[in-house]
């Protein structure tokens, strides 16, 4: 009875509650759409439920941080302790309990070791694929200097001597082979 009553008036509530929903929820310093929010959460975050209101309900979020949110965000869950938001969140596998559920976990572990020796034998003995004949070294010799020099020297001249017979055959097409 007194727990109807706490319910009804809005007193402290022992349970938890889930972001649901698509969207952050909004965290405010108030009761009000138009408190300031403090922070927004992302769904599915556990809260602490510390009071429900009419449209509000006051959260405690893991982080610590207590607010405002609006009730049609929130999922109370009835069953999840008040102090979910504070623990730490399990780990996807239980460690093992008894005897037998660590001793097969050692076995399990000893053969994922002996696989992992085996696949590194196996890929120390595998040759090495050959490199693809398509990739070249662009000079298999090395150079003297002066060759180097001698090679600029000589682009640079033929090039200069290129552009200098691109120009003369420009000038003469634009004037119709006339000479100046």
């Amino acid at each position: 009875m007194s727990l109807l009553m706490a319910c009804l008036c809005g007193a402290a509530v022992a349970a938890g509650a889930v972001v649901q929903g698509a969207v952050n929820a909004n965290v405010r310093s108030g009761s009000s759409e138009h408190a300031r929010i403090i922070r927004s959460l992302p769904p599915g975050t556990v809260l602490e439920v510390l009071q429900t209101g009419d449209s509000f309900t006051q959260i405690k979020a893991p982080d610590g941080t207590t607010g405002w949110v609006l009730n049609r965000l929130l999922k109370l869950d009835a069953t999840a302790p008040a102090s979910a938001a504070s623990a730490p969140v399990a780990a996807s596998v239980a460690p093992p309990t008894t005897v037998t559920e660590l001793q097969t976990v050692q076995q399990q572990l000893k053969l994922a070791q002996q696989e992992i020796r085996r696949l590194q034998v196996q890929a120390s003995q595998t040759p090495a694929k050959p490199a693809s004949t398509l990739v070249m070294d662009p000079l298999p010799v090395q150079l003297n200097p002066i060759v180097w020099l001698v090679l600029v020297l000589g682009a640079f001249v033929l090039g200069v001597l290129l552009g200098i017979l691109w120009l003369e055959h420009r000038y003469r097409k634009k004037l119709h082979g006339l000479r100046i």
